[in-house]
């Protein structure tokens, strides 16, 4: 008997070329799939089918729908179903919207099998998807502290945070600790300073270079000693100098 069950992802989108490309992929990966057409068949049989993975269409039936949904889904069942949005927009605005009204991640059409499957994985299971993960390494027991180093682009500055470009997903509410000498040089302090995550969105990839997750970290407006050395950090620097800065984050 297979370790893993084979999960069900429902899918709304009323492009059934699409939808039949979606359903492929997802068969390969050991996802059964369930698709409708419309926003009234999506809510009637969420409930009956509860899926561990749903595809939304952002624009569904007519422009927004897809938002409407997603809220429709928190407010009747909570946090917790798994809600991937898929669209063919490469707006900044409506994947951030999209994310800001309840999504948990974003897929753009056309869909490629491999991102397909690194997303699905963050959510669920199967033989399929563990086949094409690379194997680690083990990692002796003993309960040893561990420290992750993330790279990030700082794209702007101001008196309540720092928008932030990375290659990885920061979740809404994740406190972060930021580091390095452009942090220290902008807050006055030797320390790493934490901050809230409060807000993520998409940007698309542009040409060559590869897309990225942006995110807004806010600072602890509450210390004033630190909120008067990042203005007067903000009042004497000139933002030419930090634009395309890259800095270390943990």
């Amino acid at each position: 008997m297979s370790e893993y069950k084979h999960p069900h992802a429902l899918i709304v989108d009323d492009d059934s070329t699409h939808t039949k490309i979606m359903d492929l992929i997802l068969d390969t990966l050991g996802i059964s799939t369930h698709v409708v057409s419309t926003s009234r068949d999506f809510i009637n049989i969420f409930g009956e089918l509860k899926p561990e993975l749903s595809f939304i269409d952002l624009n569904i039936e007519r422009f927004g729908v897809g938002y409407t949904l997603i809220e429709t889904i928190r407010e009747r069942f909570g946090p917790s179903p798994n809600l991937i949005v898929v669209s063919c927009t490469s707006e900044q605005s409506a994947v951030t919207h999209a994310m800001d009204v309840g999504a948990n991640d974003y897929i753009a059409k056309p869909v490629n099998r491999d991102i397909l499957a690194m997303k699905a994985s963050r959510f669920i299971q199967t033989e399929e998807l563990l086949g094409l993960k690379k194997p680690f390494c083990e990692v002796p027991g003993g309960g040893a502290k561990a420290v992750l180093h993330l790279d990030f682009k700082v794209q702007e500055i101001n008196e309540t945070g720092i928008k932030i470009l990375s290659r990885h997903l920061l979740y809404k509410g994740f406190v972060l600790p930021i580091n390095g000498p452009f942090i220290h040089e902008v807050t006055g302090r030797a320390q790493a300073l934490l901050t809230t995550v409060s807000s993520t969105w998409v940007e698309p990839a542009i040409g060559s270079d590869p897309s990225y997750y942006g995110a807004t970290v806010e600072f602890d407006i509450a210390d004033v000693a630190l909120m008067d050395n990042i203005r007067q950090w903000l009042s004497t620097k000139n933002k030419a100098r930090w634009a395309k800065h890259l800095a270390p984050i943990w």
